[in-house]
């Protein structure tokens, strides 16, 4: 099951990585090329990271926030959940940028 796990983190994780790239390069040359692949990209990264959350309370028997790990892990999830409904709702796509570029950096810690 933990396999299975960090599988799941690592799909968002390179999710996220796509799709901050997207954001940067959409910033960048104002083109709207690929507008909508961003936003499914962090979609699909943020059911991924849900799966692996979900997984990981499933194989611990609690919710996953007793070591800094599983505390960084479930902010990073709300950040990109609050950040999706917020694109959605507004179509404010400039957050991903700065958002999906600093969360890089908690994760990279890890590593």
């Amino acid at each position: 099951m933990e396999k299975l796990v960090i599988i799941f983190f690592w799909l968002a994780f390179v999710l996220y990585a796509a799709s901050s790239c997207i954001y940067i390069y959409l910033f960048l040359s104002k083109k709207q090329s690929l507008v909508l692949l961003a936003p499914a990209l962090t979609g699909v990264g943020l059911l991924f990271h849900t799966i692996a959350i979900v997984l990981r309370w499933y194989s611990a028997g609690y919710i996953p926030i007793s070591g800094a790990f599983e505390s960084y892990f479930l902010f990073a999830w709300f950040v990109a959940l609050i950040y999706f409904i917020v694109e959605r709702v507004f179509r404010f796509q400039i957050l991903g940028v700065v958002l999906f570029n600093s969360g890089k950096s908690v994760k990279k810690e890890k590593c």
